[in-house]
């Protein structure tokens, strides 16, 4: 008896619909690729073969990003089977993600669910096992939409057969299907009739959308880029002007945020390039992977690993509080550097890479990226507490005011990342579970998705700030107010004698 196989796997019952979810989950969260597949597939009937894929909008939906255009899906596949005894045919299915649960029968008395309708299946009179040979669908095809729950439409299935002459070992399928309702689409290959034999099948699968082909879930990434591309740019080049102006009152890290501003820059310029790139060609990300991909990748941890040594730099005080931290610290600085350095690598490697087989490489690698993020973010607020005391007990006023305004930078860019993160991390869960995500929700997708979830927000809140940062820290006539000065030690047994230190981290 016919059983649903995925790939090469055979999967029954939960199980199957487990791996299933899994394979769609993990192709939108992880590769983020574009929708022009190349196809080469082994069919060994009974089979059925699910190419997954995202959104697609309707030619006519008034709600459609971007120009007007066609919306298809563009199938150019060569089958070759090794037998042509008889005569048998192969099924080949639009499925929309509400219509899963059409497809297949379950055995109420073996939990084994067959999506092949076989000789005893129809001598059972399983329900949808109307024709042996055929996929069982248990609606009849020619029923009317009916409406589902949250405002969802059923349509019925309509598949197209290709059928294989007598003595006929090759066939071209070469068809466009047009697109008329927004959503979710898969193609499914079937080949239940056992007369068909082993089939092999070669050439490309492409799904377009009216403003090319980038799938409905990402297309908000390229105006989003755009835009943080020009912000950056703007903010980039009065930096420069500032910092150039006041260059000889400047301190290493205003050094530090010249270069996170331009790698920022050029990191958004290329992912702007990239999706837009992906669009119109409809190339997939990977394999090979995508030029243009790899350059992002690097460019993000180029930035993100000095980025946060900056940060840490600033708790600790150098070159405001201290002329130079001592050795230890020296130390501990440069091994997280070089471990997150290279966790960071290795995930955008795992997941620039990754298909549904190496999921546990990005948990594995993720994990402890989290864990490593969870100390630093101890850490960065154990040495901003000890500086601010220090510059207390030294009646810094000044410079303490400072670092209280950089320390509610830090706490509104925490509480902004947990509140986002787990709404981001609940979507992402419910879009594996619940059909609401999965058929409403999937238009924001380029928001909270992604790996980690969070989508282009992270990016976002990163500039914001960095933006903060930058204001507190800005360059000009002041800055000799708070830069560091030898004779500040000097002044320290005064300033406790005459009782201008505090012991307390209350705020001056």
């Amino acid at each position: 008896m016919g059983r649903f196989v995925f790939g090469s796997l055979s999967e029954t019952g939960l199980r199957r619909w487990l791996i299933f979810c899994l394979q769609i989950f993990v192709f939108l969260l992880g590769s983020g690729r574009a929708s022009r597949y190349d196809v080469a597939h082994e069919f060994s009937p009974p089979d059925q073969w699910a190419l997954a894929e995202g959104g697609v909008y309707a030619s006519r939906d008034p709600g459609r990003p971007g120009k007007a255009g066609r919306s298809e899906i563009l199938i150019d596949l060569t089958f070759e089977r090794t037998t042509a005894d008889q005569e048998a045919s192969m099924e080949i299915i639009l499925v929309r993600p509400e219509q899963e649960k059409m497809l297949g029968f379950t055995d109420l008395d073996t939990s084994e669910t067959f999506f092949c309708c076989t000789k005893d299946l129809l001598d059972k009179r399983a329900p949808g096992c109307s024709e042996v040979g055929k996929i069982i669908y248990n609606r009849p095809r020619t029923l009317k939409s009916s409406p589902l729950k949250d405002g969802m439409f059923t349509e019925p299935l309509n598949p197209e057969v290709l059928t294989f002459k007598k003595r006929e070992k090759v066939t071209i399928f070469n068809e466009s299907m047009l697109i008329h309702r927004t959503g979710i689409y898969q193609v499914l290959f079937s080949t239940c009739d056992e007369n068909l034999g082993n089939v092999s099948a070669t050439g490309n699968v492409a799904f377009r959308n009216p403003y090319g082909y980038l799938p409905g879930q990402l297309y908000g990434s390229i105006p989003f880029y755009r835009v943080l591309s020009v912000a950056y740019a703007v903010v980039t080049l009065l930096w420069l002007l500032v910092f150039f102006r006041y260059r000889r009152v400047s301190l290493p890290i205003h050094r530090y945020m010249s270069i996170a501003l331009i790698l920022g820059l050029a990191e958004s310029i290329v992912n702007a390039w990239n999706y837009t790139e992906l669009n119109v060609t409809g190339r997939p990300v990977c394999c090979p992977v995508f030029p243009g991909i790899v350059a992002a990748a690097i460019l993000s941890v180029l930035k993100t690993v000095p980025s946060k040594v900056l940060v840490l730099l600033i708790c600790m005080g150098w070159t405001i509080v201290y002329a130079s931290l001592d050795r230890i610290k020296r130390t501990w600085v440069v091994i997280y550097a070089f471990t997150i350095f290279v966790l960071s690598f290795l995930h955008q490697l795992a997941v620039l890479t990754s298909h549904h087989e190496t999921v546990s490489l990005k948990v594995f690698v993720s994990l402890p990226m989290y864990v490593l993020d969870l100390v630093y973010t101890v850490w960065v607020f154990l040495e901003l507490r000890k500086t601010r005391n220090y510059l207390k007990d030294r009646g810094a006023t000044e410079k303490n005011i400072l670092y209280r305004r950089f320390k509610n930078a830090l706490l509104g860019f925490v509480v902004g990342i947990l509140v986002w993160g787990v709404f981001a991390v609940v979507n992402s869960l419910r879009s594996t579970t619940a059909d609401r995500w999965r058929f409403v929700n999937w238009k924001l997708y380029w928001m909270v998705g992604g790996v980690p979830p969070g989508g282009v927000m992270w990016d976002l809140m990163y500039f914001l700030l960095l933006l903060v940062i930058i204001s507190i820290f800005f360059p000009g006539e002041k800055t000799s107010n708070y830069v560091y000065r030898p004779e500040d030690d000097l002044n320290v047994n005064a300033a406790l004698v005459s009782g201008t230190g505090r012991d307390s981290d209350d705020d001056p």
